[in-house]
C-alpha cells in the first residue's frame, strides 16, 4: 500500500484543534496515553481530551505509553497502566510500547514481550516503537509485533517496519509548534476494523470445540490471540515428529522432512512461554519435544513431550483459548 500521513502527539503539544487536524488529511494518530508504571501522576494530561476528541471526530487513533522499567514486574504494572487508560476506547491502530530511556537496554526485547502480551489478552494489536538503533542492537529477536522505527532520515534502512517516524519537526494545522510525523506502511484502520479487535468489555470471540484435536480451528484462533497471519495452518514443521504426534495430525501442522522455514504462531507460542514459565526455549518456530514439554507443563499436565490422538494437553490448551 502507499504510505500514509500518521502523527503522533503528547502534551507537549498542548491543546490541540482536532477538527483541523482532521482537515489537514491526517489518516491517523498515536496517542501518548502516559508513561511508567500505574500511577495516575504518570497518565498523560492531554491524553483524554484528545482520545475523546479523535473519538468524537472519527479520526483513527491508537496509544503508546513511553517507559521507565527496568524489570519484568515495572513492564507488568505499565501495561495495566495502558489499559486502565484505554478501558472504553476503540482502537484502529495498536498500542505501542514505547522504549528508548537510556540504561534500560538489557532485558529490553523480554520487557516488551511482557508489556505486548498482556496488552494482546485485553484484546488490543500490540507494537513496539524504538530508534533504528534499539532495533539493530538490543531488539534483534523481537520480530513478533508490529514495529515503529524512529530514525530521522531520507532513508529508513530497515525492512519489516509498519510505521516510520521520520522527523521530529512537522507541522500540521491545528497543532501549535512542531510534532511528529510518520510514514505508515500497513492499512491498520482496515486490518483492526470494527470489532476485529474487541476493547474490554466487548463480546468473546466464537468458541470452538474442546476435542483434544489440534486441527485448523485451533490454530486459527491461537493465532488470533497471538496477532500472527490467521490462516490455520502450523508451517514448516519436522516431519520426524508427526508420527509420535498424532494430536497434531488433524490438517493443521504441515510437515517437511527438510522445513523450508518457520512457523510464525510456534515461534510466537514459544516465545510466550518463555515468558510464561521462562521455559527455555529456542524460539524457532518449530514444534518439538521440548516445545511440547513446554506447553504441557504451563497447561498442568503429564509433561511426556508428545501428543496422543486426543490429547489432554490440547483440551486444556482449547479450553484457555475459549477464555481468552
Amino acid at each position: 500500500m502507499e504510505a500514509t500521513k500518521v502523527i503522533d502527539v503528547s502534551h507537549h503539544q498542548g491543546a490541540i484543534d482536532w477538527e483541523q487536524v482532521k482537515n489537514a488529511g491526517i489518516a491517523g494518530v498515536i496517542i501518548r496515553c502516559g508513561y511508567g508504571m500505574d500511577q495516575a501522576s504518570q497518565d498523560d494530561r492531554e491524553w483524554k481530551r484528545n482520545a475523546d476528541a479523535c473519538a468524537r471526530l472519527g479520526i483513527p487513533f491508537g496509544a503508546y505509553l513511553y517507559s521507565y522499567a527496568d524489570s519484568i514486574e515495572k513492564a507488568a504494572s505499565e501495561a495495566q497502566h495502558a489499559l486502565r487508560l484505554l478501558a472504553g476506547y476503540r482502537l484502529s491502530y495498536p498500542v505501542y510500547y514505547d522504549i528508548e530511556k537510556a540504561g534500560t537496554e538489557n532485558g529490553a526485547a523480554e520487557r516488551a514481550r511482557v508489556f505486548c502480551e498482556k496488552i494482546r489478552s485485553a484484546g488490543y494489536l500490540p507494537g513496539v516503537y524504538a530508534n533504528k538503533n534499539w532495533w539493530d542492537h538490543y531488539l534483534t529477536d523481537l520480530t513478533e509485533y508490529t514495529r515503529w522505527v524512529a530514525r530521522y532520515s531520507d532513508t529508513l534502512g530497515m525492512e519489516d517496519v509498519d510505521l516510520w517516524q521520520y522527523t521530529s519537526g512537522g507541522t500540521v494545522p491545528g497543532i501549535a509548534g512542531r510534532v511528529d510525523l510518520n510514514r505508515c506502511y500497513r492499512d491498520f484502520p482496515a486490518e483492526i476494523g470494527p470489532g476485529s479487535i474487541s476493547a474490554p468489555g466487548a463480546p468473546a470471540k466464537e468458541q470452538i470445540k474442546v476435542d483434544g484435536k489440534w486441527g485448523e480451528a485451533t490454530t486459527r484462533r491461537l493465532q488470533q490471540i497471538l496477532g500472527t497471519a490467521v490462516d490455520g495452518k502450523v508451517s514448516h514443521q519436522f516431519a520426524s515428529y508427526r508420527a509420535s504426534n498424532p494430536g497434531l495430525d488433524y490438517g493443521s501442522f504441515q510437515w517437511e522432512s527438510n522445513p523450508s522455514g518457520y512457523s510464525p504462531v510456534m515461534k510466537a507460542f514459544q516465545g510466550c512461554l518463555n515468558i510464561w514459565i521462562n521455559a527455555g526455549l529456542r524460539d524457532d518456530g518449530h514444534i518439538g519435544p521440548k516445545t511440547i514439554r513446554a506447553i504441557q507443563t504451563w497447561l498442568g499436565c503429564a509433561a511426556d513431550g508428545h501428543f496422543d490422538a486426543v490429547s489432554p494437553a490440547i483440551r486444556k490448551l482449547q479450553e484457555w483459548i475459549n477464555r481468552q
